[in-house]
């Protein structure tokens, strides 16, 4: 049977090239998203046998034992949760719904879709499943940038080690930590390229260096209750958020 890999998120940005990128080692995708974009779209018409959509706003449905169900008959290898929903906001303009929208998707969920499997899951088996959670190199060094956003995500990390203890052996529990990607936010491209060249050794991460540690997380079944941060010494250098260093 095919192995299967879920990606939530998987519409745009890190989740759309990870679905590519797994699709190229020959994995079959699960992709979890709010919206069906274009990309996808176009993925899916090259791939039809190769992935199958799932439409769901997390902010409103999680992963729970239902969804389990739904898609017991595929062999599911990985579970990566690269949704999230990033807003501005401190500590003086945060709102409680802007608080609880940013944990349920950027932390409850990946909570719940362990809960759930592990709980769905009647026997372990001999290779344990293995989620991933998305977190943010910032942690590494806090600023006061995004209040609510960063908040989650702190939840999220101290979750990691809790969730690996609580759910072996049924699944192995990791988290990458990356920094800067993509541009973020308002950020020009002459903005992004600035930042890039102002790390340590003068350049940033790229999608593939994201995509090799997941597939180490992914393969590596002796590897449960570690964070990896992946963002070329990001994390070292700035009192601010990396999007603000001009």
């Amino acid at each position: 049977m095919k192995q299967k890999i879920i990606i939530t998120g998987a519409s745009q940005r890190i989740g759309l090239f990870l679905a590519k990128y797994f699709i190229s080692l020959n994995y079959d995708i699960i992709a979890v998203v709010k919206t069906i974009k274009n990309e996808l779209q176009e993925l899916k018409k090259l791939n039809p046998e190769r992935i199958d959509i799932i439409q769901k706003d997390l902010n409103e449905r999680t992963i729970d034992k239902k969804f389990w169900e739904s898609i017991k008959h595929n062999n599911i290898v990985g579970f990566i949760h690269c949704a999230s929903t990033f807003k501005y906001d401190t500590v003086n303009d945060a709102t409680i719904n802007i608080i609880k929208e940013q944990q349920n998707v950027n932390c409850n969920v990946f909570i719940d879709a362990c809960t759930s499997y592990c709980q769905f899951k009647k026997e372990a088996d001999e290779i344990p499943a293995s989620f991933i959670a998305f977190l943010d190199s910032k942690l590494d060094k806090l600023n006061k940038d995004h209040y609510s956003y960063t908040l989650s995500k702190l939840q999220l990390k101290a979750s990691i080690p809790f969730l690996a203890m609580s759910c072996a052996p049924k699944i192995r529990v990791n988290a990458i930590s990356p920094g800067l990607v993509l541009r973020s936010g308002e950020q020009t491209e002459e903005q992004f390229k600035k930042v890039r060249e102002s790390l340590p050794f003068g350049y940033g991460v790229d999608l593939e260096d994201i995509a090799q540690t997941v597939l180490f997380l992914l393969t590596q079944n002796k590897t449960t209750g570690q964070i990896i941060t992946v963002d070329a010494g990001q994390h070292l250098i700035s009192d601010r958020d990396i999007i603000f260093i001009k």
